[in-house]
């Protein structure tokens, strides 16, 4: 399959989304920069917008950050199903490491473009793995991840792509991999 629109989610601060635009080129993926929501901007007039609530579970309520890169998640997850669009979905601190592989299939689940990731289960989403920083996405799947959202509540990003809202695999390799130089987590508690 020819490679779909791929969009790397990035705050204009971060200090390693250029090594990503770096290995995008190099590798000659299309691709387009998207800003990150700013989570400390984050209203409850803005969930309401959304008709989802955040659940109550977990730490993402006290973690602005988290919310932020939820909500920049979930803009891209609305927009494939507004426009029918598949998607490649990169957070600013991936790598690409090999130009896309014509012979991927996203179809019948979402792909995580690497094999590094711990795998957890949640009562809530189902087996997931750490992190969401690189991954494939048809309009049929964001619009399955937003139901789910809808009735069980907005939890990490990473948790939210979880098989009780879609089915989802690793790749063969990892296409992608978190930047080493990527530094500290932006998702953190928030400090009194």
């Amino acid at each position: 399959m020819k490679q779909p629109d791929c969009f790397v989610i990035a705050h204009d601060t971060s200090r390693v989304v250029v090594d990503c635009i770096a290995s995008l080129k190099l590798h000659s993926w299309s691709f387009t920069v998207v800003p990150a929501v700013d989570g400390w901007k984050i209203t409850q007039e803005d969930w309401d917008n959304i008709g989802i609530k955040m659940s109550d579970q977990g730490k993402m309520p006290h973690r602005p950050g988290a919310q932020g890169c939820w909500h920049s998640h979930f803009k891209l997850w609305k927009q494939s199903m507004d426009t029918n669009s598949s998607m490649v979905i990169l957070e600013h601190d991936a790598v690409v490491k090999d130009p896309w592989p014509e012979d991927l299939n996203i179809e019948p689940s979402i792909i995580k473009l690497y094999t590094t990731a711990h795998c957890k289960v949640n009562p809530i989403t189902g087996s997931w793995s750490k992190g969401g920083h690189a991954y494939t996405l048809t309009p049929e799947q964001a619009n399955k991840l937003i139901a789910h959202a809808k009735i069980v509540g907005a939890v990490a990003a990473d948790k939210q792509i979880g098989s009780k809202a879609c089915s989802w695999n690793f790749y063969q390799k990892d296409l992608v991999q978190l930047n080493p130089n990527r530094g500290r987590s932006t998702t953190s508690a928030r400090r009194l």
